[in-house]
């Protein structure tokens, strides 16, 4: 069945025309979801709210993740400027994610959808997958091995050890200078750290500095 045959014209040009003020509202309400979890566990500091805001934040971490995709397309907000800004400091670099190069992978993506060029390919082709499979996933989420990994595939993109990607392929990249390395590691690492030492600056005024390991623990 398609869009027109259940929306008019003017339904699906309303549902798909940018908004600055929907786009900032998405990204409140993810903010203030991660802001009303932290604030559960510092009123009520429990093994229970600890858990409640874990599972909540861990959400809107990836909610965070998914605005940056639309900022990828430059499409959660009409002013074409602020996907950019919103992209990287609101969305992206809190959680580890780079707007700018996403984009450029994601592009890949829609030109060769489903294709052998798609890099995206990798995300799919594993599933759906067996229940041996599913439960040795979730055991490595549990342990943290899955965190590690992401951890060491991050830092190998960051310093240009490996190409980017979003999917699970991997594209060794020859030798770079060590300069050049660092170059690119403090270009890329540079807004995670800022945005992430300015949230633990918020938490830390609050008086609060330990649920930051909650935010932390979440994106584990």
């Amino acid at each position: 069945m398609r869009a027109t045959e259940l929306f008019s014209r003017e339904e699906i040009l309303d549902l798909t025309r940018s908004s600055d003020l929907r786009g900032a509202g998405s990204v409140a309400v993810d903010w203030g979801l991660v802001a009303t979890s932290l604030g559960l566990v510092a009123a009520w500091p429990h093994p229970l709210t600890v858990g409640v805001a874990l599972f909540v934040i861990g959400g809107r971490q990836l909610g965070l993740a998914v605005l940056t995709h639309e900022c990828a397309h430059r499409s959660l907000f009409r002013t074409r400027w602020l996907n950019d800004f919103a992209g990287t400091w609101l969305l992206g670099a809190p959680v580890w994610t780079d707007v700018h190069r996403y984009r450029v992978h994601h592009r890949k993506h829609h030109i060769g959808t489903g294709g052998p060029g798609d890099p995206d390919l990798g995300l799919v082709e594993p599933f759906p997958t067996t229940r041996g499979s599913l439960a040795r996933k979730i055991g490595r989420d549990l342990i943290g091995v899955t965190a590690i990994r992401r951890i060491v595939g991050l830092l190998a993109m960051d310093f240009g050890f490996i190409g980017y990607t979003a999917s699970t392929g991997v594209e060794r990249l020859g030798p770079i200078p060590l300069s050049q390395r660092l170059r690119l590691g403090v270009r890329h690492l540079g807004p995670v750290v800022l945005t992430n030492a300015g949230l633990f600056g918020i938490l830390a005024a609050a008086g609060h500095p330990a649920l930051y390991l909650v935010w932390v623990g979440a994106w584990c």
